[in-house]
């Protein structure tokens, strides 16, 4: 599964290459060589204390081509109370929907086969960048 991964603590992306389990614990791996015994070591480090926030790739890009990940803003580039929403996961159909305001999916839907009700979705940004963007 493709994801990123926001640091609450840090208020910044996580840009090193990590693992995520099941239960969404985030682990970093490194690899420290050492040039006398040319002795390799791995190391494990838990990223917990950075309170990540893990944001799974939806499958769907917007209209320019950008991923759409949960956590992304969309808009669909009507004028309407409804034009934008939130990508967020759907635990009882176990998908992605982005909800509006009045927490309807509207033109937003996003099913399984890969297509979006909207040809004209882009993201305009994410909760937590651009808090003030949200619907």
């Amino acid at each position: 599964m493709k994801y990123r991964i926001w640091s609450n603590k840090l208020r910044e992306w996580i840009t090193q290459t990590a693992l995520v389990s099941g239960e969404g614990t985030c682990v970093s791996l490194s690899v420290e060589t050492d040039e006398t015994t040319k002795k390799v070591t791995w190391r494990v480090h838990n990223l917990s204390h950075l309170e990540p926030v893990v944001e799974p790739f939806s499958g769907h890009a917007d209209k320019n081509g950008k991923e759409i990940y949960v956590g992304d803003i969309l808009d669909n580039g009507f004028s309407s109370p409804q034009s934008k929403a939130v990508v967020v996961f759907h635990q009882p159909t176990a998908g992605f929907v982005a909800l509006s305001g009045d927490g309807s999916s509207g033109m937003f839907n996003m099913s399984f086969t890969g297509q979006m009700t909207s040809k004209r979705v882009i993201v305009i940004g994410n909760i937590h960048e651009n808090p003030e963007l949200r619907p």
